[in-house]
C-alpha cells in the first residue's frame, strides 16, 4: 500500500544519507540517519531492508567507537610527547563524537590548560583548569596543575609589587616581595636577578645610613 511504499522509500533515502555521511567519517550524522532508517524500516514488511538498516546502524556505531578510541590514543600520545596542541585537537574531535562524555570533556580542559601553560599564558591555563575542576572537582591532576599555575600567578603579582617598590626606592619592601615571589617560582632566574639587585641597593642604602 501507499504507507508501505513511503516507508520503504524513506528507509532507502535515509540509508543513502547515512552511507554518504559515513564515507566522509561524519559518524554522528551517519548514526542519526541510520537510526531513522531503522525506525522507518520497522514500519515495512521488507525483511531484507529491515536487516540492512539494523546492520548499517550497528556498523556506524562500531566505526564511531573505533574512531573515538583512536582519538583518545592520539591525545594520550601527544600529551606524553608534550605536544599539547595536538592533544587539544584530538580531544576536541573526540568530544565532538561523544559530547556527553564527561571524562573526555575533563581531559580536553586539562589539555587546553597544558597548552596554554606551555605558551606562558598562565591566566588562560588557570581558566581551563578551573573549568575542568567544575566538571570533576576531585580530579587530582587538575588540582595539582591549578595549584602550580596559581603559584605562578601569585609570584607574578609579587614580582610586580617588588618592581613598584624598586621604583619607589623602598628596597626593603622590594627584597621582601621578590623573596616571596621566589618561594612560589624558585626556578625563575629573572626573579633571582631582581632579588640580587634589590639586595645590593638595600646594602648600599644601609651603608650610607
Amino acid at each position: 500500500d501507499k504507507t508501505e511504499k513511503e516507508a520503504v522509500a524513506g528507509t532507502e533515502a535515509k540509508l543513502k544519507e547515512g552511507e554518504a555521511a559515513l564515507a566522509t567519517k561524519s559518524f554522528l550524522p551517519a548514526i542519526a540517519a541510520f537510526q531513522e532508517a531503522d525506525f522507518l524500516a520497522a514500519k515495512t514488511h521488507a525483511v531484507a531492508l529491515k536487516q540492512k538498516a539494523k546492520e548499517s546502524l550497528a556498523g556506524a556505531q562500531r566505526a564511531s567507537e573505533a574512531a573515538l578510541r583512536r582519538l583518545k590514543l592520539e591525545a594520550e600520545k601527544a600529551t606524553a610527547a608534550k605536544n599539547f596542541a595536538g592533544a587539544v585537537e584530538a580531544y576536541q574531535q573526540a568530544v565532538a563524537l561523544d559530547a556527553e562524555n564527561k571524562e573526555l570533556q575533563v581531559a580536553l580542559k586539562q589539555a587546553e590548560g597544558d597548552a596554554a601553560f606551555d605558551k606562558g599564558e598562565v591566566q588562560e591555563a588557570l581558566q581551563a583548569y578551573t573549568a575542568g575542576l567544575a566538571l570533576e572537582p576531585a580530579n587530582q591532576r587538575l588540582m595539582k596543575s591549578k595549584e602550580e599555575v596559581e603559584k605562578l600567578v601569585g609570584a607574578g603579582a609579587k614580582q610586580k609589587e617588588g618592581d613598584a617598590a624598586m621604583k619607589a626606592k623602598d628596597y626593603d619592601a622590594a627584597v621582601q616581595a621578590y623573596k616571596e615571589a621566589l618561594q612560589s617560582d624558585n626556578s625563575n632566574e629573572e626573579l633571582a636577578k631582581r632579588l640580587r639587585g634589590a639586595e645590593v641597593q638595600q646594602a648600599r642604602k644601609e651603608a650610607t645610613a
